[in-house]
């Protein structure tokens, strides 16, 4: 399994009890949770495979993440037919991963340290749903065809 870093202050997150972050809430009381031993808010909850769901941020990161999300994301988003929503989704999640040149992952903007979401911000905020579909069209891998019946066999 990959190590998990605190998106704040890059210090390597340990595994611990939920009790342990924020005895107050609980939705996270009961569960294993990845928390930086810097950063005492610095927190994330343990994924179904034992891993992180996104990277463990401070609540100033998890606000400007959730701010990102609702005012730039979600409106590119809303441009386009609810039925081809999941799909701009994809387009605006790999746009602005291949922007600030981090692998295209689920769950992108969970994994974005503060200055990621600033520079985030600047790209979304300046683009439009058209821009993403131009940039997808540019950026589309190329699709193989399955080759006919006997095509391609050595006589």
């Amino acid at each position: 399994m990959a190590t998990i870093f605190c998106a704040d202050c890059g210090t390597e997150c340990a595994l611990v009890d939920g009790r342990d972050v924020d005895a107050h809430d609980p939705e996270i009381a009961d569960a294993w949770v990845w928390a930086c031993p810097v950063c005492p808010a610095s927190w994330a909850h343990q994924s179904k495979d034992g891993g992180c769901v996104g990277l463990p941020a401070g609540q100033a990161t998890v606000n400007a993440r959730a701010l990102l999300r609702l005012q730039v994301v979600v409106p590119l988003v809303r441009q386009v037919p609810p039925n081809e929503q999941v799909l701009a989704a994809s387009r605006v999640r790999a746009f602005l991963a291949d922007h600030l040149e981090l692998p295209d992952q689920e769950g992108l903007l969970a994994h974005l340290n503060l200055d990621q979401l600033r520079h985030a911000w600047r790209v979304l905020h300046a683009a439009t749903y058209d821009d993403v579909r131009i940039w997808a069209q540019r950026h589309r891998g190329t699709k193989r065809r399955a080759p006919a019946r006997g095509e391609g066999v050595a006589a």
